[in-house]
């Protein structure tokens, strides 16, 4: 069941439409599994009880939940390696109908603006947090963070392409571009 079309019930009946989503958890509905794990996060604050649903609809292969995942354990210096290594896997998740790697890094560009759009939308549905990010600390390697191709965006995210010096730095812009969402 497709429980994203019911969140507007969330205003109307919190405690009822949690105990909804609980028992679609329960029945393997993923969507469910994400959205209680940003509650169990950002509005009753128990990270771990919220990670271990967001783990759950990962691992069942939802996209959005291991975006997610990826950016919620990329903001703590402990957990970061393993946001990064969740984000590079899936930001290498073939899409359906791409025939060459060039499309291939393509469509996970495109995969990855997706998610960022759906995720954030699904953080301003669900939650009242907004995400308090330091401010940036610019990389020492003055290439870092430049914009491949003056002009030219990416014709299917319709983002330009950045050239990063390390993983840490491409998922610390993509940290940033999703606040800037929520």
């Amino acid at each position: 069941m497709p429980v994203r079309r019911e969140r507007v019930f969330h205003w109307l009946d919190a405690k009822g439409y949690f105990a909804f989503l609980r028992s679609c958890a329960e029945c393997g509905n993923l969507e469910a599994s994400l959205f209680l794990g940003l509650d169990e996060i950002y509005n009753r604050r128990r990270k771990s009880l919220g990670l271990h649903h967001l783990h759950k609809a990962m691992k069942g292969g939802h996209r959005v939940a291991a975006y997610t995942l990826g950016i919620i354990l990329l903001q703590d210096p402990e957990t970061q390696p393993l946001g990064i290594k969740t984000l590079n896997k899936l930001a290498a998740m073939d899409l359906p109908g791409a025939p060459s790697a060039h499309e291939s890094l393509i469509s996970g560009d495109v995969l990855i603006a997706t998610c960022r759009r759906e995720a954030a939308s699904d953080m301003r549905d669900l939650t009242w947090t907004r995400l308090h990010l330091r401010p940036r600390r610019p990389c020492t390697n003055r290439l870092c963070g430049r914009v491949e191709k003056a002009g030219k965006a990416n014709p299917w995210s319709g983002e330009e392409s950045y050239r990063f010096c390390s993983q840490l730095c491409r998922w610390t812009h993509e940290l940033y571009k999703f606040s800037e969402l929520i």
